[in-house]
């Protein structure tokens, strides 16, 4: 089993990881408040880091597709009751995306 977390979409990656791990409705709950806050960062921020840090860009941007990948593999799942392995057909619904 491989886990890819999205932090922004932490909702996702929860109920994902209570599937795949059969974990639902065993307390597995993210706390709703904390007090490490940051900053969002302004857009020239973000081209900056994007410069400084490509590699790390591109890794970021593959992780999200396959989160994404992933996401759109456990709905079609849920919906039809199948279990289909979603790493072979990785990259063949989802060819829309770039990394």
């Amino acid at each position: 089993m491989s886990v890819v977390w999205n932090s922004e979409e932490m909702h996702k990656s929860m109920e994902m990881f209570e599937y795949q791990t059969g974990l639902k409705g065993r307390g597995g709950k993210l706390p709703t408040v904390h007090n490490n806050s940051h900053p969002i960062p302004t857009q020239d921020e973000i081209e900056e880091i994007e410069r400084l840090m490509p590699i790390d860009m591109y890794f970021y941007k593959y992780a999200k597709q396959l989160f994404h990948h992933r996401w759109n593999w456990y709905q079609r799942n849920i919906k039809n009751n199948t279990s289909v392995d979603p790493e072979k057909d990785f990259g063949k619904t989802d060819s829309s995306r770039s990394y």
